[in-house]
């Protein structure tokens, strides 16, 4: 992989189950390839090297790949994403906790024993994998992640707050939620049509306002990974026009789009 991407490739780390000695783990392994940044075009080169591109799944700005014999699911993040630290944080504190790994296995066997473990969301995630939110999330907080990472909504809890955050009821997609660490304290609606992006809601909680400005940057950059150039906010705040332009975006002359009602 390294001399097929050359420097495309920052780095590779093994996580997951099958990165902790003696922990009971399904037969799939888990890797992260680290890229310069979300630009860097690798989808041939794995392609190439046996790997099927599944998408983003419920964590934005993130590539999933996998491929058989063995089963590898390749997750491919740029330099500095806060999902690279959460994932070797989370392998290296089970590596020395033994106690947790046993704990971590019996919820595991627990879980695949459910009929209803291989149900997959709206967003591609596993009955099973939500079934192991709480324990990793007790892992989290035990190392003190503090990261900053958006994910699309899948389970009640980020459901419940999403709402409480924005007034909007269940939609089957484009409801994202910020975490910071294990906590969310923000929530965008954000939608894409033809070349426009519709920033819908955007909220966060009073105490964690410093943070809009860099879910902005992640919207940007995410919307730019879908070729969309062109974003029309609704009904915001002049505060948030001016962090907007702090975070590269940049106004454009008003139009009437007629076009906007029908959408």
């Amino acid at each position: 992989m390294r001399k097929t991407l050359g420097e495309k490739c920052i780095d590779i780390h093994h996580v997951g189950s099958t990165a902790v000695p003696g922990l009971m783990a399904k037969p799939i392994i888990d890797m992260i390839l680290v890229t310069p940044d979300e630009h860097a075009d690798v989808k041939k080169d794995l392609e190439f090297l046996g790997y099927r591109y599944k998408g983003e799944y419920n964590v934005p700005l993130r590539s999933l790949y996998d491929k058989k014999n063995p089963e590898i699911y390749l997750h491919v993040h740029h330099k500095g994403n806060p999902e690279i630290e959460l994932n070797l944080g989370f392998r290296d504190y089970m590596r020395t906790h033994q106690h947790l790994q046993k704990e971590y296995a019996n919820l595991k066997k627990t879980l695949v024993q459910d009929p209803i473990h291989a149900h997959r969301m709206s967003t591609g995630v596993t009955q099973y994998n939500l079934g192991k939110n709480d324990f990793i999330t007790r892992i989290l907080k035990s190392i003190a992640f503090q990261g900053m990472c958006p994910r699309w909504c899948t389970q009640e809890v980020e459901w419940q707050r999403y709402q409480s955050l924005t007034g909007i009821e269940h939609c089957e997609k484009n409801a994202m939620v910020v975490y910071q660490g294990t906590d969310i304290v923000g929530a965008v609606h954000i939608t894409v049509h033809q070349d426009f992006g519709f920033l819908n809601v955007m909220n966060f909680q009073p105490e964690s306002i410093q943070h809009i400005p860099f879910a902005l940057g992640f919207i940007r950059r995410w919307l730019n990974t879908q070729n969309v150039t062109t974003v029309i906010a609704k009904n915001i705040m002049i505060t948030l026009a001016s962090m907007m332009q702090s975070s590269g975006f940049q106004p454009l002359p008003h139009k009437n789009h007629d076009w906007l009602r029908d959408v």
